[in-house]
């Protein structure tokens, strides 16, 4: 599970922290059809970009900074269809204060007035369109969000939903995020980790405010499954069952299992039983037919302590994974 060390947390806004696409569709399109330009075109590059540059792009005829103030006017006050995404306001909370900040291609009202909508707290953080000369993809915005909060690029991690965003934040040097709400998941490859859901990231920090970020499982994980997760410490475990049918969708989307071990909550703490199982990548072995053999063994080995698990009572299964990019960094070819 990927785990990430940083001293503060950008986040986009739209498509991250709130759900605005209804919003975001309706204003384009009403706007296309009044102006006379293809929607689909407008909205197959619209997220995560500043209006005035969509403007440019789609209608280069027309005054961009005028249109985009008169669809940001009328979009910062029509908040429609606009919801807080599930975990937001959880994992704000999470975070100590002064420690995370927003950054977005939106104007000031639209994001301030989108943030109270929704019943989140406005950052003294708030980088906006009227703060920048470029915005996403150049690196200026995240940029300007890591001097706002005084922190070197590369001690920020940024949460990201569009292509754009991802590549404004990495040219920066930051860690990034991907979350697949806006765009399927492929499309945010770039990212150093991939979510569906923002509730699934776990923040925490030490006495010195350092932040421990963690994505514990991965996008499209199954949510009965990691409802039902025991996680400590970067990893998951689950009751016997749930392990089985945990490892066999790993298995059948690409990760690897690499560890698996016995674990016996007790009195608030975790007890590691004397039971556990490595699988070795062999020299000359493809992704795939790792994949497949650490998926047959680790279930072999589950199947083979069933009984075990019986006799121990609230036993859990504890399993560390990898997809391919990350057991690259940690075993550099």
């Amino acid at each position: 599970m990927p785990t990430f060390s940083c001293s503060a947390i950008l986040f986009d806004l739209d498509g991250v922290l709130v759900d605005s696409t209804e919003a975001v569709d309706r204003e384009w399109r009403e706007w296309a059809a009044r102006k006379g330009v293809d929607g689909d075109a407008i909205m197959a590059i619209a997220h995560g970009v500043r209006t005035v540059e969509v403007i440019r792009r789609v209608a280069p005829h027309l005054d961009a900074e005028a249109e985009a103030a008169a669809i940001e006017s009328h979009e910062a006050g029509d908040q429609h269809g606009v919801v807080v995404m599930p975990g937001a306001a959880e994992l704000l909370r999470s975070i100590p204060e002064g420690r995370w900040g927003v950054v977005t291609s939106g104007t000031r009202p639209l994001a301030s007035n989108r943030l109270r909508y929704c019943g989140l707290p406005v950052p003294k953080v708030l980088v906006t369109s009227d703060d920048v000369t470029n915005g996403k993809p150049h690196p200026e915005p995240y940029l300007r969000g890591a001097e706002w909060l005084g922190f070197a690029p590369a001690e920020c991690l940024a949460i990201e939903d569009a292509p754009a965003g991802i590549q404004a934040a990495r040219a920066t040097g930051m860690k990034v995020i991907g979350m697949a709400s806006t765009y399927d998941g492929q499309k945010l490859a770039d990212a150093d980790a991939v979510v569906e859901r923002l509730e699934l990231i776990q923040v925490t920090s030490n006495a010195q405010g350092r932040l421990t970020v963690e994505v514990p499982f991965p996008a499209n994980f199954p949510s009965e499954l990691a409802a039902e997760a025991l996680v400590h410490s970067g990893e998951a475990a689950w009751r016997p069952q749930l392990a089985l049918a945990s490892v066999k969708w790993l298995g059948a989307n690409g990760f690897a299992v690499l560890g698996t071990e016995l674990w016996l909550p007790a009195g608030g703490t975790i007890q590691s039983l004397p039971y556990f199982q490595n699988v070795n990548r062999k020299d000359g072995e493809d992704w795939g037919s790792f994949v497949a053999r650490a998926t047959t063994e680790t279930i072999d080995y589950l199947i083979a302590f069933a009984g075990k698990f019986g006799r121990e009572g609230d036993v859990y299964v504890n399993v560390t994974w990898v997809d391919e990019f990350e057991f690259q960094n940690l075993r550099p070819a």
